[in-house]
Protein backbone atom coordinates (compact mmCIF):
# COMPACT_ATOMS: atom_id res chain seq x y z
CA UNK A 1 0.00 0.00 0.00
CA UNK A 2 1.34 3.30 -0.72
CA UNK A 3 -0.47 6.84 -0.61
CA UNK A 4 1.14 9.78 -1.53
CA UNK A 5 0.45 13.27 0.59
CA UNK A 6 1.81 16.59 -0.36
CA UNK A 7 2.98 19.16 2.05
CA UNK A 8 3.86 23.30 1.05
CA UNK A 9 6.84 21.54 -1.05
CA UNK A 10 7.44 18.22 0.99
CA UNK A 11 6.53 15.09 -0.20
CA UNK A 12 5.67 12.23 2.13
CA UNK A 13 5.32 8.61 1.46
CA UNK A 14 4.03 5.35 3.63
CA UNK A 15 4.47 2.21 2.48
CA UNK A 16 4.01 -1.16 4.88
CA UNK A 17 6.33 -4.13 3.83
CA UNK A 18 4.87 -7.13 5.96
CA UNK A 19 5.27 -5.20 10.00
CA UNK A 20 8.06 -2.99 8.42
CA UNK A 21 6.49 0.25 7.88
CA UNK A 22 8.23 2.57 5.06
CA UNK A 23 7.59 6.17 5.66
CA UNK A 24 9.38 8.53 2.96
CA UNK A 25 10.04 12.55 3.33
CA UNK A 26 11.68 14.40 0.36
CA UNK A 27 12.06 18.21 0.77
CA UNK A 28 12.82 20.33 -2.66
CA UNK A 29 15.84 22.22 -3.85
CA UNK A 30 14.86 25.40 -1.58
CA UNK A 31 13.58 23.57 1.35
CA UNK A 32 16.85 21.44 1.90
CA UNK A 33 19.08 22.58 4.38
CA UNK A 34 21.85 21.34 6.12
CA UNK A 35 20.80 19.08 9.27
CA UNK A 36 17.92 17.27 7.11
CA UNK A 37 14.88 18.40 9.42
CA UNK A 38 12.01 16.14 8.08
CA UNK A 39 8.36 16.43 9.06
CA UNK A 40 7.96 12.38 9.23
CA UNK A 41 11.50 11.37 9.02
CA UNK A 42 13.78 11.33 12.51
CA UNK A 43 16.97 13.61 12.22
CA UNK A 44 20.34 12.11 11.66
CA UNK A 45 21.84 10.51 14.79
CA UNK A 46 25.25 10.48 15.73
CA UNK A 47 24.39 8.23 18.89
CA UNK A 48 23.03 5.24 17.10
CA UNK A 49 24.10 1.29 16.67
CA UNK A 50 25.68 2.51 13.85
CA UNK A 51 28.42 3.55 15.46
CA UNK A 52 29.20 -0.05 16.74
CA UNK A 53 28.57 -1.68 13.25
CA UNK A 54 31.43 -3.09 10.67
CA UNK A 55 30.25 -2.41 7.27
CA UNK A 56 31.59 -3.50 4.01
CA UNK A 57 31.32 -4.21 -0.08
CA UNK A 58 29.93 -7.07 -0.61
CA UNK A 59 29.35 -6.38 -4.23
CA UNK A 60 29.75 -3.55 -6.53
CA UNK A 61 32.69 -1.25 -6.46
CA UNK A 62 32.95 2.22 -4.78
CA UNK A 63 32.92 5.56 -7.19
CA UNK A 64 36.64 6.95 -7.29
CA UNK A 65 35.24 9.93 -6.10
CA UNK A 66 33.31 8.45 -3.05
CA UNK A 67 34.92 7.76 0.64
CA UNK A 68 34.99 4.56 1.93
CA UNK A 69 31.76 2.55 2.76
CA UNK A 70 32.34 3.41 6.61
CA UNK A 71 31.14 7.61 5.92
CA UNK A 72 27.61 5.44 6.11
CA UNK A 73 27.65 5.35 9.70
CA UNK A 74 30.14 7.91 10.95
CA UNK A 75 27.04 10.53 12.24
CA UNK A 76 28.21 12.62 9.71
CA UNK A 77 26.31 13.91 6.80
CA UNK A 78 26.38 16.47 3.78
CA UNK A 79 26.37 20.31 4.33
CA UNK A 80 25.74 21.11 0.66
CA UNK A 81 23.46 19.42 -2.27
CA UNK A 82 26.50 18.33 -3.79
CA UNK A 83 28.69 17.31 -1.29
CA UNK A 84 30.87 13.73 -2.93
CA UNK A 85 33.21 14.08 0.38
CA UNK A 86 30.40 13.16 2.98
CA UNK A 87 28.63 10.34 0.66
CA UNK A 88 29.12 7.58 -0.07
CA UNK A 89 27.97 6.36 -3.74
CA UNK A 90 28.60 3.49 -6.45
CA UNK A 91 30.47 3.45 -9.76
CA UNK A 92 28.39 1.31 -12.01
CA UNK A 93 25.34 -0.42 -11.44
CA UNK A 94 24.55 -0.17 -7.72
CA UNK A 95 25.96 -3.18 -5.28
CA UNK A 96 25.60 -4.36 -1.66
CA UNK A 97 26.84 -2.78 1.54
CA UNK A 98 27.29 -5.71 4.56
CA UNK A 99 26.20 -3.95 7.85
CA UNK A 100 27.56 -6.43 11.21
CA UNK A 101 26.29 -5.12 14.15
CA UNK A 102 28.53 -7.77 16.34
CA UNK A 103 25.73 -9.53 18.14
CA UNK A 104 21.70 -9.58 17.47
CA UNK A 105 19.91 -5.99 18.50
CA UNK A 106 16.39 -5.99 18.44
CA UNK A 107 16.37 -3.07 15.92
CA UNK A 108 13.50 -0.60 15.71
CA UNK A 109 14.30 1.78 12.89
CA UNK A 110 16.81 2.16 10.06
CA UNK A 111 16.51 5.23 8.58
CA UNK A 112 19.01 6.96 5.56
CA UNK A 113 19.46 9.99 4.40
CA UNK A 114 20.14 11.40 0.81
CA UNK A 115 20.74 14.95 -1.33
CA UNK A 116 21.74 15.69 -4.56
CA UNK A 117 20.40 18.46 -6.75
CA UNK A 118 19.69 15.97 -9.70
CA UNK A 119 19.59 11.80 -10.29
CA UNK A 120 21.51 10.78 -6.85
CA UNK A 121 18.77 12.37 -4.56
CA UNK A 122 16.30 9.47 -4.98
CA UNK A 123 17.12 5.54 -3.12
CA UNK A 124 16.19 2.73 -4.36
CA UNK A 125 17.33 -0.39 -2.23
CA UNK A 126 16.19 -3.30 -0.45
CA UNK A 127 17.00 -4.41 3.11
CA UNK A 128 17.40 -7.54 4.32
CA UNK A 129 18.03 -9.01 8.01
CA UNK A 130 20.08 -12.30 9.23
CA UNK A 131 20.10 -13.47 13.00
CA UNK A 132 22.93 -14.37 15.27
CA UNK A 133 22.60 -17.77 14.14
CA UNK A 134 21.76 -17.87 10.54
CA UNK A 135 22.04 -21.18 8.66
CA UNK A 136 23.91 -21.08 5.84
CA UNK A 137 24.30 -17.48 5.41
CA UNK A 138 26.60 -15.82 2.94
CA UNK A 139 28.36 -12.91 3.42
CA UNK A 140 29.73 -12.45 -0.40
CA UNK A 141 26.75 -12.40 -2.35
CA UNK A 142 27.08 -10.82 -5.55
CA UNK A 143 24.19 -11.67 -7.46
CA UNK A 144 22.87 -14.41 -5.43
CA UNK A 145 19.45 -14.19 -4.25
CA UNK A 146 19.54 -13.44 -0.11
CA UNK A 147 16.36 -15.09 0.51
CA UNK A 148 17.98 -18.42 -1.09
CA UNK A 149 20.75 -18.02 1.79
CA UNK A 150 19.70 -17.32 4.85
CA UNK A 151 18.02 -13.79 4.43
CA UNK A 152 14.63 -12.26 5.61
CA UNK A 153 14.05 -9.30 3.36
CA UNK A 154 12.74 -6.64 5.41
CA UNK A 155 11.79 -3.54 3.44
CA UNK A 156 11.95 -2.19 -0.31
CA UNK A 157 12.81 1.06 -0.69
CA UNK A 158 11.97 3.52 -3.71
CA UNK A 159 11.74 6.99 -3.33
CA UNK A 160 11.58 8.35 -7.08
CA UNK A 161 7.27 8.29 -7.29
CA UNK A 162 7.10 10.08 -3.67
CA UNK A 163 9.81 12.88 -5.40
CA UNK A 164 7.41 13.04 -8.59
CA UNK A 165 10.52 14.30 -10.40
CA UNK A 166 11.69 16.85 -7.33
CA UNK A 167 15.18 16.37 -6.10
CA UNK A 168 16.66 17.28 -2.92
CA UNK A 169 16.84 15.95 0.34
CA UNK A 170 15.60 12.38 0.79
CA UNK A 171 14.68 11.02 4.13
CA UNK A 172 13.84 6.99 4.72
CA UNK A 173 12.30 5.69 8.02
CA UNK A 174 11.81 1.91 8.07
CA UNK A 175 9.98 1.37 11.42
CA UNK A 176 9.86 -1.90 12.77
CA UNK A 177 12.58 -4.19 11.65
CA UNK A 178 13.22 -6.64 13.70
CA UNK A 179 15.75 -8.63 15.55
CA UNK A 180 19.00 -9.03 13.49
CA UNK A 181 22.64 -9.13 14.00
CA UNK A 182 23.41 -8.47 9.58
CA UNK A 183 21.70 -6.02 7.47
CA UNK A 184 22.17 -5.76 4.13
CA UNK A 185 21.52 -3.16 1.63
CA UNK A 186 20.99 -4.11 -1.92
CA UNK A 187 21.52 -0.77 -3.79
CA UNK A 188 20.42 0.02 -6.75
CA UNK A 189 20.58 2.81 -9.72
CA UNK A 190 17.94 5.28 -9.13
CA UNK A 191 18.40 6.24 -13.01
CA UNK A 192 19.35 3.34 -15.01
CA UNK A 193 20.06 5.33 -18.40
CA UNK A 194 21.92 7.58 -16.26
CA UNK A 195 25.95 7.60 -15.47
CA UNK A 196 25.42 9.79 -12.69
CA UNK A 197 22.26 7.78 -11.39
CA UNK A 198 24.01 6.65 -8.05
CA UNK A 199 22.72 7.93 -4.69
CA UNK A 200 24.77 10.06 -2.60
CA UNK A 201 23.66 8.64 0.55
CA UNK A 202 25.32 10.14 3.31
CA UNK A 203 23.95 8.85 6.41
CA UNK A 204 22.42 5.56 7.36
CA UNK A 205 21.34 5.56 11.43
CA UNK A 206 20.20 2.08 13.01
CA UNK A 207 18.34 2.77 15.98
CA UNK A 208 17.57 0.34 18.69
CA UNK A 209 16.52 2.62 21.52
CA UNK A 210 19.72 2.91 23.43
CA UNK A 211 22.86 5.21 22.67
CA UNK A 212 26.49 4.66 21.57
CA UNK A 213 29.19 6.94 22.10
CA UNK A 214 30.78 8.48 18.68
CA UNK A 215 33.42 6.34 17.73
CA UNK A 216 36.41 8.16 16.78
CA UNK A 217 36.99 8.26 13.22
CA UNK A 218 39.72 5.81 11.59
CA UNK A 219 42.79 6.84 9.95
CA UNK A 220 42.44 6.28 6.63
CA UNK A 221 46.26 5.42 6.23
CA UNK A 222 48.09 2.79 4.27
CA UNK A 223 51.81 2.21 2.98
CA UNK A 224 53.72 0.77 0.24
CA UNK A 225 57.26 -0.62 0.19
CA UNK A 226 59.46 -0.12 -2.74
CA UNK A 227 62.30 -2.46 -2.92
CA UNK A 228 62.72 -3.47 0.50
CA UNK A 229 64.42 -0.10 1.23
CA UNK A 230 61.69 3.15 1.08
CA UNK A 231 58.45 2.51 3.17
CA UNK A 232 55.87 5.23 1.80
CA UNK A 233 52.18 6.05 4.03
CA UNK A 234 49.19 7.51 2.40
CA UNK A 235 46.95 9.40 4.46
CA UNK A 236 43.69 10.13 3.00
CA UNK A 237 41.85 10.82 5.99
CA UNK A 238 41.23 14.01 5.70
CA UNK A 239 40.41 13.29 2.34
CA UNK A 240 38.55 9.98 1.94
CA UNK A 241 37.08 10.54 -1.36
CA UNK A 242 40.39 10.28 -2.95
CA UNK A 243 41.23 6.89 -1.38
CA UNK A 244 40.50 4.61 -4.52
CA UNK A 245 42.91 7.54 -7.54
CA UNK A 246 45.88 7.05 -4.51
CA UNK A 247 45.45 2.93 -4.77
CA UNK A 248 44.60 2.96 -8.54
CA UNK A 249 46.63 6.22 -10.16
CA UNK A 250 49.06 7.67 -7.39
CA UNK A 251 50.28 4.27 -6.01
CA UNK A 252 51.98 3.39 -9.35
CA UNK A 253 53.69 6.52 -9.99
CA UNK A 254 55.43 6.55 -6.75
CA UNK A 255 56.69 3.18 -6.88
CA UNK A 256 58.04 4.31 -10.34
CA UNK A 257 59.44 7.94 -9.57
CA UNK A 258 60.34 7.76 -5.86
CA UNK A 259 63.59 5.50 -6.25
CA UNK A 260 63.78 7.66 -10.21
CA UNK A 261 64.63 10.83 -8.45
CA UNK A 262 66.65 9.44 -5.64
CA UNK A 263 69.16 8.15 -8.35
CA UNK A 264 69.19 11.44 -9.98
CA UNK A 265 69.61 13.95 -6.82
CA UNK A 266 72.88 11.88 -5.48
CA UNK A 267 75.61 13.88 -2.72
CA UNK A 268 78.48 12.36 -0.91
CA UNK A 269 77.14 11.14 2.49
CA UNK A 270 73.82 11.73 1.94
CA UNK A 271 71.07 9.32 2.40
CA UNK A 272 67.52 9.84 0.84
CA UNK A 273 64.21 9.43 3.23
CA UNK A 274 63.61 6.17 3.72
CA UNK A 275 60.07 6.82 5.33
CA UNK A 276 57.57 9.66 4.73
CA UNK A 277 53.81 10.51 4.64
CA UNK A 278 51.67 11.70 1.58
CA UNK A 279 48.64 13.78 3.43
CA UNK A 280 45.44 14.53 1.70
CA UNK A 281 43.49 17.24 3.48
CA UNK A 282 40.89 18.87 2.34
CA UNK A 283 41.45 21.59 5.09
CA UNK A 284 44.11 23.02 3.12
CA UNK A 285 44.51 25.57 0.43
CA UNK A 286 46.83 25.46 -2.40
CA UNK A 287 47.97 22.77 -3.80
CA UNK A 288 50.83 20.84 -1.90
CA UNK A 289 53.90 21.39 0.10
CA UNK A 290 56.51 19.45 1.98
CA UNK A 291 57.53 20.09 5.62
CA UNK A 292 60.40 18.52 6.71
CA UNK A 293 60.02 14.73 4.88
CA UNK A 294 56.37 14.42 4.54
CA UNK A 295 54.06 15.95 1.79
CA UNK A 296 50.65 17.86 2.52
CA UNK A 297 48.23 17.85 -0.44
CA UNK A 298 44.57 20.08 -0.46
CA UNK A 299 41.86 17.63 -1.36
CA UNK A 300 39.88 20.10 -3.14
CA UNK A 301 42.41 20.63 -5.86
CA UNK A 302 43.73 17.36 -6.24
CA UNK A 303 39.30 16.67 -6.40
CA UNK A 304 39.62 18.98 -8.86
CA UNK A 305 42.67 17.56 -11.15
CA UNK A 306 42.17 13.87 -11.14
CA UNK A 307 42.62 14.05 -14.82
CA UNK A 308 44.90 16.71 -15.48
CA UNK A 309 48.32 17.64 -12.76
CA UNK A 310 47.31 15.75 -9.80
CA UNK A 311 49.89 13.16 -9.97
CA UNK A 312 52.71 15.35 -11.75
CA UNK A 313 52.09 17.71 -8.50
CA UNK A 314 52.92 14.75 -6.26
CA UNK A 315 56.42 14.14 -8.50
CA UNK A 316 56.99 17.83 -7.38
CA UNK A 317 56.88 17.16 -4.15
CA UNK A 318 59.36 13.77 -4.32
CA UNK A 319 62.27 15.99 -5.46
CA UNK A 320 61.58 18.39 -2.18
CA UNK A 321 61.46 15.65 -0.28
CA UNK A 322 64.20 14.25 -1.76
CA UNK A 323 65.98 17.59 -1.77
CA UNK A 324 66.50 17.92 1.61
CA UNK A 325 68.21 21.02 1.80
CA UNK A 326 68.84 23.16 4.83
CA UNK A 327 70.72 25.89 3.88
CA UNK A 328 69.37 29.42 3.19
CA UNK A 329 71.46 30.27 0.97
CA UNK A 330 69.87 28.32 -1.85
CA UNK A 331 67.63 30.49 -3.82
CA UNK A 332 63.97 29.64 -4.03
CA UNK A 333 63.92 30.21 -7.36
CA UNK A 334 66.48 27.38 -7.94
CA UNK A 335 65.21 24.87 -5.51
CA UNK A 336 61.49 25.07 -7.22
CA UNK A 337 62.85 24.91 -10.50
CA UNK A 338 64.79 22.12 -9.88
CA UNK A 339 61.90 20.13 -8.78
CA UNK A 340 59.70 20.95 -12.19
CA UNK A 341 62.46 20.31 -14.35
CA UNK A 342 61.94 16.66 -13.00
CA UNK A 343 58.43 16.98 -13.04
CA UNK A 344 57.57 18.80 -16.47
CA UNK A 345 61.15 17.07 -18.65
CA UNK A 346 61.62 14.09 -16.90
CA UNK A 347 57.74 13.19 -15.90
CA UNK A 348 55.50 14.89 -18.10
CA UNK A 349 54.36 13.79 -21.47
CA UNK A 350 56.54 16.00 -24.03
CA UNK A 351 53.67 17.71 -25.49
CA UNK A 352 52.70 18.51 -21.77
CA UNK A 353 56.44 20.63 -21.61
CA UNK A 354 56.19 24.57 -20.65
CA UNK A 355 56.90 26.72 -22.90
CA UNK A 356 59.16 30.09 -22.00
CA UNK A 357 57.86 33.80 -22.92
CA UNK A 358 61.29 35.89 -23.16
CA UNK A 359 60.12 39.07 -23.70
CA UNK A 360 58.96 38.46 -20.08
CA UNK A 361 60.62 35.63 -18.58
CA UNK A 362 64.15 35.30 -16.71
CA UNK A 363 66.10 32.03 -15.90
CA UNK A 364 65.05 32.73 -12.02
CA UNK A 365 61.28 33.14 -12.80
CA UNK A 366 60.86 29.76 -11.11
CA UNK A 367 59.34 26.65 -11.49
CA UNK A 368 57.96 26.04 -15.24
CA UNK A 369 60.44 28.65 -16.17
CA UNK A 370 63.61 27.71 -14.62
CA UNK A 371 62.53 24.18 -15.04
CA UNK A 372 63.07 25.21 -18.46
CA UNK A 373 66.05 26.57 -18.22
CA UNK A 374 67.71 23.80 -16.56
CA UNK A 375 66.34 22.11 -19.50
CA UNK A 376 68.23 24.34 -22.05
CA UNK A 377 71.47 23.68 -19.73
CA UNK A 378 71.06 20.07 -19.84
CA UNK A 379 70.60 19.71 -23.52
CA UNK A 380 74.27 22.35 -23.58
CA UNK A 381 76.01 20.72 -20.65
CA UNK A 382 74.54 17.13 -19.86
CA UNK A 383 72.42 15.66 -17.35
CA UNK A 384 75.41 15.80 -15.04
CA UNK A 385 74.95 19.22 -14.03
CA UNK A 386 71.78 18.59 -12.57
CA UNK A 387 73.30 16.13 -9.43
CA UNK A 388 76.10 19.13 -9.65
CA UNK A 389 74.02 21.62 -8.50
CA UNK A 390 71.82 19.77 -6.44
CA UNK A 391 74.86 18.74 -4.35
CA UNK A 392 76.50 22.33 -4.10
CA UNK A 393 72.79 23.17 -2.26
CA UNK A 394 72.38 20.21 -0.26
CA UNK A 395 75.67 21.41 1.34
CA UNK A 396 74.92 24.92 1.24
CA UNK A 397 77.60 26.57 -1.28
CA UNK A 398 75.09 27.95 -3.59
CA UNK A 399 76.34 30.87 -5.03
CA UNK A 400 75.90 33.25 -7.79
CA UNK A 401 79.66 32.15 -8.97
CA UNK A 402 78.64 28.32 -9.51
CA UNK A 403 77.17 29.11 -12.79
CA UNK A 404 80.69 30.15 -14.09
CA UNK A 405 82.33 27.20 -12.50
CA UNK A 406 80.10 24.71 -13.85
CA UNK A 407 79.31 26.10 -17.73
CA UNK A 408 82.06 29.35 -17.60
CA UNK A 409 79.11 31.55 -18.16
CA UNK A 410 77.18 33.19 -15.88
CA UNK A 411 73.27 32.18 -15.43
CA UNK A 412 72.47 35.51 -17.36
CA UNK A 413 74.39 34.75 -20.52
CA UNK A 414 73.17 31.25 -20.20
CA UNK A 415 69.75 32.76 -20.76
CA UNK A 416 70.63 35.00 -23.55
CA UNK A 417 71.82 31.94 -25.10
CA UNK A 418 68.85 30.14 -24.40
CA UNK A 419 66.94 32.67 -25.88
CA UNK A 420 69.44 32.36 -29.34
CA UNK A 421 68.67 28.73 -29.48
CA UNK A 422 64.86 29.09 -29.31
CA UNK A 423 64.97 31.88 -32.28
CA UNK A 424 66.36 28.90 -34.50
CA UNK A 425 64.23 25.47 -33.40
Amino acid sequence: MRCLLLLAGLLLASVAHGEAKVTVDVLDAAAAKPGFKFENVPAPSATDAGNVAKLSLVDGRRDRNSPGVATLTDGGTSNTPDDPASSFFFGGDGGRVLVDLGKELDIEQVNSYSWHPSDRSPQVYTLWGAAEGAKGLKLALSDADPSESGWTKIAEVDTRDAADGKQGQTGVSIDGVGKFRYLLLDIQKSDDNSPFGNTFFTEIDIVDGKEYPKAEPLRNVDSMVIDDKYEIFFDTTGAPELRGWVDEKLKPVVREWYPKIVDMLPSEGFDAPTKFTIFFRNDMDGVAYTQGVDVHCAGVWFSRNLDGEAKGAVVHELVHVVQQYRSRRNPGWLVEGLCDYIRWFMYEPQDQRPRVNFTRDNYDGSYRITGSFLNYLVSQKGEEIIPKLNAIMREGKYNDDVWTELTGKTAAELWADFEESSKKS
